[in-house]
């Protein structure tokens, strides 16, 4: 994989770093964009939104470069995990831990509250927080989507930001290439979609990491 990528960087003619061992590294935004598929030679202008584990990097990729970069720990997959978490916990008083969240997330989770015409419910049994006895509780996909919302909107800052300090024609040009979603957080059911509304602009496929 090094071999490949370091030949797909001399390729396109890309910068690379070289370090005092020898060693050499590819851009980490410039080889995120590779391993995803963008064809990084001929892009004018693309915009790439990686929701990590732990960080969230929104960054331009145009003219071989990484053009413009954004970067915030505010929102991340574990972030929007501990939402979960902690809107259980506070409005439904039930006691969960993060594998019970990610399950919630696989089951309802969403980015839109009304993404389905009938929102989606997910049954789990845990402990009150308060009185500790068991508690049935029923949680809708619009529940998810409003508990979701806050730490989306941070997603949805990170990329207007760096869309300000893009010249006029790579503004263009990402209108008609639209946003590539990667890393945990993009298989939030709705996403792409909310995205494409608030910004106008297509949402390309996705492959996750």
């Amino acid at each position: 994989m090094k071999s490949s990528l370091k030949g797909i960087a001399n390729k396109i003619g890309t910068e690379i770093t070289i370090f005092s061992n020898g060693k050499w590294a590819l851009n980490k935004q410039m080889a995120t964009a590779i391993h995803i598929g963008v064809d990084v030679k001929n892009a004018n202008g693309c915009v790439i939104v990686d929701i990590g584990d732990t960080t969230t990097e929104v960054f331009i990729i145009t003219g071989r470069r990484v053009f413009s970069h954004y970067s915030t720990m505010a929102v991340s997959y574990d972030i929007l995990i501990q939402d979960i978490v902690l809107y259980m916990r506070y409005m439904h008083r039930l006691r969960i831990n993060e594998v019970v969240a990610k399950r919630i997330w696989d089951a309802v989770g969403s980015a839109l509250p009304d993404l389905d015409e009938e929102p989606a419910a997910y049954d789990l049994l845990g402990p009150n927080s308060v009185t500790a006895l068991p508690q049935k509780v029923s949680v809708s996909s619009t529940e998810i989507a409003h508990c979701l919302d806050k730490s989306i909107r941070r997603i949805e800052f990170a990329i207007q930001q760096l869309l300000k300090s893009a010249p006029c024609g790579v503004c263009t040009a990402i209108a008609c290439t639209g946003i590539c979603l990667t890393g945990k957080g993009a298989s939030l059911r709705g996403l792409a979609k909310r995205l494409e509304t608030n910004f106008h602009i297509s949402c390309l496929p996705y492959p996750l990491t």
